[in-house]
């Protein structure tokens, strides 16, 4: 059974790049499978870059089964609410004066939710640099500061810090 669902993948994305190819053979970007290392991470109100890790969540709909005494012997699937996961930032460690990170997570750590929240957005990015698909997260704030793991053992290693963020809700708009 995963046999035929991995043959029935590959020949959807084979059938809908040779479908769409322009007059010169050049496969239209829209329709190319992105990559997941271009990418472009925005916080609003912060001006931070060099992310070199997102975990992006997971969103699921939670279930109920439900039947009636009299009806079909298997139970109806009814939906209910919309759990998220928490989406996870992670960027090398920069010198100097830049705490802008620092500073949002103790805005949320004293209890300044109003000053906290703020609107994220991940864009994935295509071969050429542009932006082909975009998830937006709203009233954003970072629960959870991780600061990097030292080893001097290690020296080729970059010292990275991870915020994991707690959202409202996220929608994919691109």
């Amino acid at each position: 059974m995963k046999a035929v669902g991995a043959l029935g993948i590959a020949s959807a994305f084979s059938g809908v790049a040779s479908a769409d190819r322009q007059g010169n053979g050049e496969l239209v970007a829209q329709q190319r499978p992105l990559g997941n290392s271009r990418f472009i991470v925005e916080i609003e109100g912060l001006d931070v870059s060099g992310f070199s890790r997102v975990e992006m969540p997971v969103a699921t709909i939670s279930n109920s089964e439900y039947r009636d005494g009299n009806e079909l012997p298997h139970d109806r699937q009814l939906w209910g609410q919309t759990d998220y996961e928490a989406l996870v930032l992670e960027r090398a460690v920069v010198g100097g004066e830049n705490l802008q990170l620092w500073e949002w997570f103790l805005q949320a750590r004293q209890g300044k939710l109003a000053e906290a929240k703020s609107a994220i957005a991940v864009q994935l990015l295509d071969r050429q640099g542009q932006p082909q698909a975009r998830y937006e997260f709203t009233e954003a704030w970072p629960k959870e500061y991780t600061p990097p793991t030292l080893d001097a053992n290690d020296p080729r290693t970059v010292a990275t810090e991870s915020l994991t963020i707690v959202y409202e809700e996220f929608d994919r708009t691109a």
